[in-house]
């Protein structure tokens, strides 16, 4: 694994390598992680200043602990889980623009360059790009540009039904969902069909009411399509990569080490001239990662990408994707908060207090029904 750096004349003939396997390359397969949303104002994880240095009341929980499953335990942790989730995607992401290396990974994909992308972020900045997202099934995977493979902090989805609802459709806005962050919100879809079955008589077991989380994929927690997600992955590796380009991520998260590994194994295999470069301001192990990949390229991720387009400024020229590779979107969820609520047996208002299982001990919510 050769160490590259930017301005600095021994890396020059490396990095032109590189460059030219980028242009003349249309099977390129992309691993982004924190590092590329750091420009857009989202912290990363793992960096000096990243979340995972930071603490939470009064020093007893660190950040990490926010993001493994365990915190659904206690209602405590549930709050503290919720307002964090509700200030990142209202002060962070929701107002974040994609980055230069978000345009270099759009850029490839319109030029059909890109087999696909795998990201470990939850910011959905790709979208504003047009990159599609979404699926739920195998047949969606030929048209999916980047896979989540944490899941989509801009969606909210319930922790038994899995039903996805947009912020605004639980949230007024900012302030409701701050007023709300301790309260275990019930499901809107799981309610409906909780009251059809009690208006029709039969019975109906008030365990069966999900309550509203973020739409991401925790620590400790399988994923939710993990089964699509492999198949998916073995399709993208029999299509034969030849370059496998990481982008800031230090690699750290187990499952996502396996991928790694396999890809480079895979690439090296297929191809004697494939190249597996990591762009990152912190260097890996040698010893750990020295036989997987080729270059590791210190850098920020946006200096890196403003390089290629100065070596290559025609793959950063306007093109659009041709129409009969267009996606359709994926079918929009109706349920609302508001609709799932407005129906009653009764006639009159009335509001009553159902116990919703939880995984470590039994939580009230309060339902109201209009």
């Amino acid at each position: 694994m050769k160490t590259l750096r930017l301005n600095e004349a021994e890396s020059e003939s490396d990095l032109c390598i590189l460059t030219k396997l980028i242009s003349k390359s249309r099977k390129i397969i992309i691993l982004t992680g924190a590092g590329i949303s750091r420009n857009a104002g989202i912290p990363d994880f793992r960096s000096s200043s990243g979340l995972y240095k930071q603490t939470y009341n009064n020093g007893t929980i660190n950040c990490k602990e926010l993001f493994d499953v365990s915190i659904y335990r206690e209602a405590d942790t549930i709050e503290l889980f919720n307002r964090f989730m509700q200030k990142m995607y209202y002060n962070k992401v929701k107002k974040a623009k994609p980055t230069k290396t978000h345009l270099f990974i759009s850029a490839l994909n319109k030029r059909r360059k890109l087999i696909r992308c795998y990201t470990q972020n939850i910011d959905g900045l790709e979208r504003q790009l047009g990159m599609k997202t979404e699926f739920d099934q195998l047949q969606d995977w030929p048209h999916l540009d980047v896979v989540q493979l944490h899941g989509d902090l801009n969606k909210l989805k319930c922790s038994r039904c899995f039903e996805k609802y947009e912020w605004n459709e639980i949230f007024v806005d900012q302030k409701g969902a701050e007023e709300d962050a301790g309260l275990l919100i019930a499901c809107p879809n799981c309610v409906e069909k909780y009251k059809k079955m009690q208006s029709s008589g039969k019975r109906c077991c008030a365990s069966s009411i999900g309550i509203i989380r973020p739409n991401i994929v925790l620590y400790g927690e399988d994923h939710p399509y993990g089964e699509i997600l492999a198949k998916g992955m073995e399709r993208d590796i029999s299509r034969r990569p030849k370059l496998f380009l990481i982008f800031g991520t230090s690699l750290k998260v187990v499952g996502v080490k396996r991928l790694v590994r396999k890809l480079c194994k895979t690439i090296h295999e297929n191809d004697p001239e494939g190249k597996v470069a990591i762009i990152n301001n912190t260097g890996l192990c040698q010893s750990s990662w020295g036989k997987y990949i080729d270059y590791q390229v210190l850098s920020d991720c946006d200096d890196w990408c403003n390089y290629v387009e100065k070596k290559v400024p025609r793959l950063f020229r306007e093109t659009k994707k041709p129409e009969n590779l267009k996606i359709g979107s994926k079918k929009r969820l109706s349920s609302s908060l508001s609709s799932s609520l407005s129906s009653s047996s009764s006639s009159s208002s009335s509001s009553h207090t159902i116990i919703i299982e939880n995984p470590a001990k039994r939580i009230k919510a309060e339902i109201v029904v209009v």
